[in-house]
């Protein structure tokens, strides 16, 4: 789609006059010479982007209205921030104009929240603390940093990349598009080894998987099997997403084990618990690259699993801490540390080290993202509450191992 690129700048001057207030009772006042105040606007690129187009509106709109008050005007763009929940770094763009819609959307994002912070200055308006504007890590840039797991018991020292948006973005729609974003990824990363996608690569990588799995909820034959629209991977490689399939030899399906076995469930600490599936994976052959699709709890992710590193792909950011709404990789290398908070009687805390290197990677799915649920499911089993779907659902974790496919549709 050919866009139609329009720029310009406008300026607007506003007068204030400051008074000072000499005694209590206010009767009493200096006046002090009227302030020009003269605010030029940066330059604005409109494309197809409802987010630029909106503010280009916005500003063309403030121009023509001469009536409108200078502290309508703060009260107006504040409360546009507090709706559209802009939450943006401090610093440079993230991208340029030149980088098309994406870009542009985020460098207009960022110049209309630099104005309202900058007016916010003569007028005290209810705006959130400024702390609370930046986020966790920034997007598109490997971030050195520390994640606490969800019941505060684990401490995660690595490096997170973040996309601008996720699967369940607007822009996305991928609701619970999640195995097929997985095959979009995994056939990315067979398709460009040795490499991990950039930020624009990846929110590609979100918005092309979340549109294969619209178009796969909007064939008949799959809008009865699949009501809820998560689809399992046989019938993702089936529809021949991408031009990947799966080798069952290399393959493996593990179990979760509990803290408190129940009776009747010491089969899970056999061969094929989770820690010995973890240990074939890091005993194969490392010499080649190994990208796997895993499975656990209705949800898939990417595996890379390198000599030296492993980096685990997630469009899903609810799954990286709570309120995330970015796509994510994490890495474990040797860098990478995990450690487990102790608190005594006294709530006195201290850090003892867990793991560290790759096999954090292992601790990391223990801990960080099994541990709730399946100390959930382990009281269920007592009362006797527990459901075979469960069961399946919160114990069992596949690996599937990809590979090219001979023939099919390429990205």
């Amino acid at each position: 789609m050919n866009l139609i690129s329009l720029s310009f700048q406008f300026m607007f001057q506003v007068k204030l006059q400051l008074i000072k207030v000499e005694s209590k009772d206010r009767r009493r006042v200096t006046p002090t010479p009227a302030l020009s105040l003269c605010f030029v606007s940066r330059r604005f690129q409109l494309n197809s982007s409802r987010k630029t187009k909106s503010i280009l509106d916005s500003s063309t709109k403030t121009m023509k209205q001469k009536k409108t008050s200078f502290a309508r005007l703060l009260s107006l763009s504040t409360k546009k921030l507090d709706q559209e929940g802009i939450i943006k770094p401090k610093g440079p763009p993230l991208l340029a104009n030149g980088c098309a819609e994406d870009g542009d959307d985020i460098d207009n994002e960022w110049h209309h929240q630099s104005c309202i912070q900058f007016l916010t200055a003569f007028k005290k308006v209810k705006v959130r603390p400024e702390e609370n504007l930046r986020p966790k890590f920034e997007v598109g840039k490997w971030e050195r940093t520390k994640l606490v797991s969800r019941d505060e018991k684990f401490e995660l020292a690595t490096e997170v990349f973040l996309a601008s948006i996720d699967q369940r973005s607007k822009r996305a729609a991928g609701g619970s598009a999640c195995t097929v974003l997985a095959a979009v990824i995994a056939d990315w990363l067979h398709n460009n080894p040795k490499s991990l996608p950039l930020q624009r690569q990846f929110d590609e990588l979100v918005l092309k998987g979340s549109l294969e799995w619209r178009n796969l909820c909007s064939e008949e034959n799959h809008k009865v099997k699949f009501s809820d629209k998560h689809f399992d991977l046989d019938t993702v490689l089936e529809a021949k997403v991408r031009s990947l399939t799966v080798a069952t030899e290399k393959s493996y399906v593990g179990f979760f084990t509990m803290d408190e076995m129940p009776e009747g469930f010491d089969w899970l600490q056999g061969d094929m618990s989770f820690d010995n599936i973890w240990n074939n994976i890091l005993c194969t052959d490392v010499s080649e690259e190994r990208i796997y699709i895993v499975s656990w709890n209705d949800h898939f992710f990417v595996l890379k699993v390198e000599s030296d590193a492993i980096y685990l792909l997630d469009t899903l950011g609810e799954r990286l801490s709570e309120g995330c709404n970015h796509a994510y990789i994490l890495k474990f290398d040797a860098e990478t540390s995990i450690y487990r908070h102790n608190k005594d009687d006294k709530e006195r805390s201290s850090k003892d080290l867990v793991s560290e290197g790759i096999a954090s990677c292992k601790e990391y799915i223990k801990g960080f993202l099994s541990a709730i649920p399946i100390r959930e499911l382990q009281q269920d089993i007592k009362s006797e509450r527990a459901k075979e779907e469960l069961l399946h659902r919160l114990l069992q974790i596949d690996f599937h191992y990809t590979a090219p496919a001979c023939t099919g549709k390429t990205d």
